[in-house]
């Protein structure tokens, strides 16, 4: 009853488990992952499946004081884009992630 899960933009869907780990979040989201793979639509004679790539922002965030949700969200965003251009990783962990430097 305490997540929240929310449409962030064209095909970006956010997930707020706002008493979860990042370790909880992952395991979650590899169950989710499992089953909407699992799904199957039909066009024609062609068989389409879904692909998932997952973000993954925690609090606290390391080495940082001042976390607000915007930050949050733009982390998970960052890692999100990270999935996305890797062809293995499915999903990305912020606080796995390598610091950029600016």
């Amino acid at each position: 009853e305490e997540d929240t899960v929310a449409r962030l933009g064209d095909s970006e869907i956010g997930i707020l488990l706002s008493h979860s780990t990042e370790k909880g979040a992952h395991a979650l989201t590899k169950r989710l992952i499992q089953g909407i793979e699992e799904l199957t639509f039909h066009s024609g004679d062609q068989i389409e499946r879904l692909s998932v790539k997952v973000g993954i922002a925690g609090f606290p965030v390391p080495n940082e004081s001042q976390v607000t949700a915007d930050t949050l969200i733009r982390y998970a965003k960052h890692a999100l884009h990270t999935a996305r251009c890797s062809e293995k990783t499915t999903v990305q962990l912020f606080s796995d992630m390598k610091p950029f430097v600016g």
